[in-house]
Parts: structure tokens; C-alpha cells; sequence
């Protein structure tokens, strides 16, 4: 029978340089590799919000000024002080692209789009479709690297891995071998989970 995980004791209180607004789709909620969730608990500051979910709270007006949205594209970082709050999608690449098409206001919202890692993943919980995908916490982490909160990327980082770890560990991936930097396991959960990039 496969136990219950818990990270409580392995979440951070992080006070990111600015405020997260993750925007879930509702069928993420209850897949195990979600990061968006254990990223909403590491950021107190932050807000999480289901997607499609009768039970969840409307989420805030979107396109205030000093919101970005974090999403792929070419690369582009906020100029300092310009960025007050970064709206996240959080989801599979298809999920982020319907719940993007449905939020009118994100189409018109600038974008923080980020190059492709540098920082070779040490395990992926799920395959990535495109070259620059990330999981949502992965995607979050660096943007706040990019936006010279490297103590909290290096926070949420820490975390994922050990996410990664405990997720691949109870699925006989590589995190069960030891193989810390191993590639994409076979049974990875398909579709990636992205948060913008």
C-alpha cells in the first residue's frame, strides 16, 4: 500500500522579492508531482488559486499594473522594480495553453519569459514537451533568480529535489538508485508541469 508523502518538515518560509499568483488547473490538484502547492506553502506571501474548481476562491484582478506573466517565449526579464507581481500558470503544457486562452486579461499582461536552464535537473518527476519546460516550482525559482531573490530560488530548488526524490523513490525511478542526475525516468507521469516556462 503506498504511504501518504509529507514535505511538511522540509518547507521553507521563504520571502520572495515578489508576490507569487499561481493560477492551478483544477486536474492538478490531485497529482503527486504538483509542485505548485508545496511552492504556494514555501511563499507566505503568495496565492494559490484552482482553476475550474467551484470551491475555489475568484482569483484577484489580473493585469494591475506591475503584473508579469511568467510564460515561454523570448527572452525577456523585467527592468528592476518594474515587476510587483508574477502571475504563474500551473499545469501541463495543454492546460497552461487552454487556461491562458480562457484569461482574456494575460494576453495583454508583459511577460517574463526565461532562457533555458542552466542547472541540469537532478530528476524530472515528468516529461517535458518543450525544450525549456520546467516544473512549476523549477519555473518560479528562476524567475526569482532572475529577479536577484537567489536565497529564495535556491529555497524552492532544494525543495523540488526533494520532492523529486521522495516522488521517483516510490516509483522505482532513479532517485531509488541513487543516480542524482540522472535523465527523464521511463515512468516519469507524461506531460510536463510547467509554470510558464
Amino acid at each position: 500500500m503506498r504511504q501518504p508523502w509529507c514535505y511538511c518538515a522540509e518547507i521553507p518560509q521563504l520571502s520572495a522579492a515578489a508576490q507569487v499568483v499561481i493560477l492551478r488547473h483544477v486536474k492538478e490538484r490531485t497529482r503527486a508531482s504538483n509542485s505548485g502547492l508545496l511552492t504556494h506553502h514555501a511563499l507566505p506571501g503568495s496565492q494559490l488559486f484552482d482553476l475550474g474548481a467551484p470551491d475555489s476562491p475568484t482569483p484577484p484582478e489580473l493585469g494591475l499594473p506591475g503584473d508579469w506573466l511568467l510564460f515561454p517565449g523570448p527572452v525577456n526579464l523585467p527592468p528592476p522594480g518594474a515587476l510587483r507581481r508574477l502571475i504563474v500558470l500551473d499545469g501541463s503544457w495543454s492546460q497552461c495553453r487552454s487556461m491562458f486562452g480562457r484569461l482574456t486579461k494575460l494576453h495583454t499582461m508583459p511577460r517574463l519569459s526565461l532562457p533555458p536552464p542552466t542547472r541540469p535537473p537532478a530528476m524530472r518527476m515528468r516529461s517535458q514537451q518543450r525544450e525549456d519546460g520546467m516544473a512549476t516550482m523549477e519555473a518560479i525559482a528562476e524567475a526569482l533568480d532572475a529577479l536577484g531573490d537567489a536565497e529564495s530560488a535556491q529555497g524552492l530548488r532544494a525543495l523540488y529535489d526533494v520532492m523529486a526524490r521522495q516522488h521517483l523513490a516510490a516509483r522505482g525511478g532513479p532517485a531509488a538508485i541513487g543516480l542524482e542526475s540522472a535523465p527523464s525516468s521511463p515512468d516519469a507521469e507524461p506531460d510536463d508541469d510547467q509554470g510558464g516556462s
